[in-house]
């Protein structure tokens, strides 16, 4: 399956029938928290990271992308 050229979280509903008609039984959900990493990097690094990794497995391995979840934060001890 080629990578789709549109993002889910700005998808029309044909693009999710399509992917329904695809056949795809598994999900890959994107999960990356919101914080900071310094001076140098986006606040989304995390959702970044995740997003790409989570792509790159449905596409290799033929699976449905959601969109992904960014959360507030970590929680450190």
């Amino acid at each position: 399956m080629v990578a789709p050229e549109y993002e889910y979280s700005t998808a029309h509903g044909r693009h999710l029938r399509n992917e329904r008609r695809h056949g795809a039984k598994i999900a890959v959900l994107p999960i990356g928290s919101f914080e900071q990493h310094g001076d140098h990097l986006p606040l989304t690094t995390d959702t970044v990271v995740a997003s790409l990794i989570a792509q790159r497995i449905a596409t290799d391995y033929d699976l449905f992308l959601l969109p992904p979840i960014t959360l507030p934060r970590s929680h450190r001890a």
